[in-house]
């Protein structure tokens, strides 16, 4: 709802082993769907369980425990999470297109803090067999590892909010990961990490 400003109507996803939730993004492209997560920069005190909106006040109430592998320091948690009012400095939509790879953040980001040495990305596929995980594997040559991409070209639009970085060649990926560590044009940190899962390009 609209208490929580830029996130209005945005899918939220909890962990229980880090004890922590995430912004969801997705998308339709090619009649498939696809999307992925960044993690909301807060830590709880305990392993998130459930996540409910108050029809009262509309800000999300935490509850959570620790038990069988979580990052929890205490055994029970009931936490409140509410948007201040103040900038947020995270991603508001990201948007696959051809050769490239569209973020537009809530907030201006500074032009001098747009380009590829503050981007690191790379990309990885998991094997799918009956078996518990998988390793990550290169989409270049399906030995283990990350393929590290470096962009072509990285473009601010006119607003400073649209960030879209040249990825030639992008293809379908399980995982692409975005590591960021921009500046907003207020002059405030935007550092963090998008998880994405590719499934069709335009």
């Amino acid at each position: 709802g609209d208490k929580w400003g830029p996130f209005d109507g945005q899918l939220l996803h909890t962990s229980y082993g880090k004890a922590s939730f995430f912004i969801c993004y997705h998308e339709e492209v090619g009649g498939k769907m696809q999307g992925g997560a960044v993690k909301l920069p807060l830590s709880f005190v305990s392993g998130v369980m459930r996540i409910r909106q108050s029809p009262s006040d509309g800000q999300i109430y935490v509850v959570g425990m620790r038990g069988w592998q979580t990052d929890a320091a205490q055994p029970g948690a009931f936490q409140r999470v509410r948007w201040t009012g103040k900038s947020v400095n995270l991603p508001k939509s990201i948007k696959t297109l051809k050769d490239a790879i569209a973020i537009t953040f809530t907030d201006a980001l500074s032009i001098d803090s747009a380009t590829a040495d503050n981007l690191a990305i790379e990309a990885w596929n998991y094997k799918w067999t009956e078996e518990y995980g998988s390793p990550e594997l290169k989409p270049s040559t399906g030995k283990e590892g990350h393929d590290v991409i470096v962009p072509s070209v990285v473009t601010l639009s006119a607003d400073g909010k649209t960030l879209t970085i040249g990825l030639p060649g992008l293809k379908p990926v399980d995982q692409l990961k975005i590591k960021y560590k921009l500046e907003t044009a207020a002059g405030e940190t935007a550092s963090n990490e998008i998880y994405y899962t590719i499934n069709s390009v335009p």
